[in-house]
């Protein structure tokens, strides 16, 4: 399956949050399923790295961000203007 995951999701997946289930943690960890993560949830996690509301150890760096998706076996989507994602 694929998904699209919004920038709280892949906040509190690294941050190991207990507001995801099980149930999320586990999507998220199955290699069958595609997760996307898209370019403008990015640009958020930027800006609340930059104004200091979300503190991520590994990430010092906007590459740093890309690269840890990627350590995760996810994908950054690019942005669609007025389309829905499939």
């Amino acid at each position: 399956m694929r998904y699209l995951i919004d920038t709280n999701i892949l906040l509190f997946f690294v941050l190991e949050d207990d507001r995801l289930s099980n149930e999320v943690y586990d999507l998220l960890w199955d290699s069958s399923n595609t997760i996307n993560v898209s370019s403008r949830s990015i640009e958020e996690i930027v800006h609340l790295l930059r104004i200091g509301k979300v503190k991520v150890s590994r990430w010092k760096e906007t590459k740093d961000i890309f690269n840890h998706i990627e350590e995760l076996g996810f994908s950054v989507a690019p942005r669609y203007y007025g389309t829905c994602y499939n």
